[in-house]
């Protein structure tokens, strides 16, 4: 006989197996999303003694779900999960995150909770409109996640940017601390922004590097440390923009900082007349830098003028052994995605491999400022985080890759 629509119902047997008792209906079409609610079928269990994602729940549930929205066409299959509380019956059930989705740029597995996992505070006075530009440390000591942000207000300009700290114990959830670095006099006087930040295990401090501007528009790069994420000490003013003759000339911005063979290499945008460079200095203490060097990218795609933003930059890591790597945005196709590539002398560059695409509704209009962070619980395991917008709003997105 054929089914007009199926269900998904649930029975319990006896310790062997042998036995079932049906006990009805475990999952009902959705009333209240369009990617499940025409059917839902081959369920896949699994128990779980110690819960994933932070979550205190014990049973997984995989189903395959039809829909009638235009995202999810009647012949194409969404796969959803549903976690229980031990023993539950449906009624206890939660559903999990959107569907899982393919990025076919390089087979990896793409998903954010609840729409994003780090989003804007409608009702805050630093972060209403953005929350971008994150930096990820891990603190092995607290084993927690400690990421920094930009948060804004203001469209206009950035007077009213200012740098943020949430804290969590897995990277999904977060604990926002709320701004932690704000503008001061001199050379941080008009705001602050672009944090990177490292985790000085031998020090037990953190270290950051930051874009300033003061009142009369000069950027720099700046540098402060703190024991604890919250307050912050020696602001120090590293470097500045360059004379008219360099390509740093007219802003220079989102630092990035590997810290390889007991030096600091500084890579960071520099640009002028419109044109963004990367160059990169180096320094023992992290404050006092060498002369600039200029990374002679070339052009990453042929027949098209876009360039290079929102980069990071690694060193043997999601590469390689003594490779350097680096993660950027770039539109080639229209909005913005991210791409990777790799290099063994800091000369010549791999072309890019495009590693993530805008999928879900908050990144829609593009991503941004992806970094990159092996999992400390499990090192075949790198995770990410990245900024999505949508057009009006900006907020924090995250990604597994396996």
């Amino acid at each position: 006989k054929k089914l007009s629509v199926r269900k998904i119902a649930y029975a319990i047997s006896d310790a062997q197996g042998n036995s079932w008792t049906k006990k009805g209906l475990f999952k009902e079409l959705s009333t209240t999303s369009t990617t499940d609610n025409v059917e839902v079928y081959r369920p896949t269990f699994l128990y779980v003694e110690a819960p994933l994602f932070g979550q205190s729940l014990n049973h997984y549930i995989l189903y395959a779900g039809n829909g009638s929205s235009p995202a999810a066409p009647n012949n194409v299959t969404e796969i959803h999960q549903v976690y229980c509380q031990k023993n539950s019956s449906s009624t206890d059930c939660l559903l999990g995150p959107p569907p899982i989705q393919a990025n076919i740029a390089n087979n990896t597995t793409h998903y954010q909770l609840d729409g994003n996992v780090f989003a804007v505070q409608l009702s805050a006075t630093f972060d209403s409109l953005f929350v971008e530009n994150a930096s990820i440390v891990y603190h092995p000591d607290q084993e927690k996640f400690y990421l920094f942000y930009d948060g804004n207000s203001s469209n206009v300009n950035c007077s009213t940017n200012m740098i943020g700290l949430a804290v969590s114990s897995e990277g999904i959830n977060w604990n926002r601390l709320e701004k932690v670095f704000a503008k001061e006099s001199g050379f941080n006087a008009k705001c602050v922004s672009n944090p990177t930040v490292l985790w000085d295990n031998d020090e037990k401090r953190f270290k950051m590097w930051y874009r300033a501007q003061d009142n009369a528009d000069k950027k720099s790069i700046g540098y402060a440390e703190s024991t604890n994420g919250v307050n912050w000490t020696n602001r120090t003013l590293v470097f500045t923009t360059g004379n008219s003759a360099d390509f740093d000339f007219a802003d220079v911005q989102n630092p990035s900082v590997v810290y390889l063979n007991n030096k600091y290499y500084l890579f960071y945008e520099g640009i002028k007349t419109g044109v963004t460079r990367i160059g990169y200095r180096v320094s023992s203490n992290g404050v006092n830098f060498s002369n600039k060097s200029v990374l002679l990218l070339g052009n990453l795609f042929p027949g098209k003028s876009f360039s290079v933003s929102h980069t990071n930059v690694y060193f043997s890591k999601y590469t390689a052994n003594n490779e350097f790597a680096i993660t950027f945005s770039s539109k080639p196709n229209g909005n913005n995605e991210a791409f990777i590539i790799t290099s063994k002398n800091l000369d010549s560059w791999t072309s890019p491999n495009k590693i993530l695409s805008p999928k879900q509704s908050f990144e829609s209009n593009g991503i941004e400022s992806l970094i990159l962070l092996t999992d400390p619980k499990n090192s075949k395991r790198t995770l990410a985080w990245y900024t999505g917008y949508n057009g009006e709003y900006k907020a924090i997105g995250h990604a597994i890759y396996q």
